[in-house]
């Protein structure tokens, strides 16, 4: 497919601004000339920092859509990264509030206020998870009934699902589909992007780990010239998650993750996650299921081109 030509400058409402990817976002859609309009809770460090950098901020919350009009009420572009991904049990209603709810009244808000342009930050949670080593992409079938009951993985889905179903009704929307990220914060706090699993240990499995500037970058792109109604995955390097946590923080001066059960300890450790909420019953359940990555498409319609993965 030919790809489309960048759009003139557009204002763009970014949700989860202050986070880790929304920060580079931020950053990203500014040095390509755009408007940002920053969504934040609270004015904290993180937002003073998208203020110096030439973001305009706006108070808002994803379950206040008062607030997200106030926010919106110039905008020709929205980009939806606003997420949570715990993996505590405990948080299982609040995870799949913010995800689906949440992602719910960015639809209405943008339907009504006539946004031309909007990208969703999903995740390849929502395109599946493999037990082998074959990378999946935006084609690969939903096997939700096969899958791990993690809270995480089906609130990402039904969140995706439902902005696809929005955009065949006629809702200028794209889907993004990054994976594990790494590198630091935009405002230069150094930090890992890996999270650790149960009892500080990184499970046994793989993902595609990419820069989180160049996912930042696959998502103005997406916004800039993505199809509505398509997805596009946005990985890096395939790769043993253990081994590539353990490099990071080497590199960050970071305590040395240690390494997740065997397979064969498996299932005391889930046994164990069920009586108590720590190690997560959830993370204990993602142990040897991938979500290794075929960023394709991205990289032939978008221009997306991810580097490789370097530690100092």
């Amino acid at each position: 497919m030919t790809r489309k030509p960048p759009p003139t400058a557009l204002d763009v409402v970014v949700t989860g601004a202050s986070g880790d990817l929304g920060q580079h976002v931020v950053r990203e859609l500014l040095r390509r000339g755009h408007a940002v309009r920053a969504l934040v809770r609270t004015r904290d460090e993180r937002a003073n920092w998208l203020q110096r950098e030439g973001a305009t901020l706006d108070d808002g919350d994803l379950f206040d859509e008062r607030s997200l009009h106030r926010a919106a009420r110039s905008a020709t572009g929205m980009i939806h990264c606003a997420a949570r991904e715990s993996h505590a049990r405990c948080d299982a209603a609040s995870t799949r509030s913010l995800l689906v709810e949440g992602t719910s009244s960015i639809l209405r808000v943008a339907r009504r206020r006539g946004v031309e342009r909007i990208v969703h930050v999903s995740s390849m949670f929502a395109v599946g998870l493999r037990r082998d080593d074959t990378p999946m992409d935006e084609e690969t079938p939903w096997r939700g009934d096969e899958l791990p009951l993690v809270a995480v993985v089906h609130a990402r889905r039904e969140a995706e699902e439902r902005v696809l179903t929005a955009a065949r009704a006629g809702l200028p929307a794209v889907v993004v589909n990054p994976d594990v990220m790494v590198g630091a914060r935009a405002d230069g706090a150094r930090c890992s992007l890996f999270r650790a699993g149960p009892v500080g240990a990184i499970p046994a499995r793989g993902g595609s780990v990419a820069r989180i500037e160049d996912v930042a970058l696959g998502c103005c792109l997406a916004l800039e010239s993505g199809a509505a109604g398509r997805r596009y995955v946005l990985g890096g390097e395939n790769l043993d998650l253990r081994a590539e946590a353990r490099r990071v923080a080497r590199a960050a001066g970071l305590p040395t993750p240690s390494l997740g059960p065997t397979a064969a300890l498996r299932g005391p450790a889930l046994a164990l996650a069920r009586l108590i909420d720590r190690p997560p019953m959830d993370a204990v359940r993602l142990w040897g299921w991938n979500t290794y990555a075929d960023s394709s498409r991205a990289r032939d319609e978008l221009g997306y081109a991810p580097g490789p993965i370097t530690h100092p």
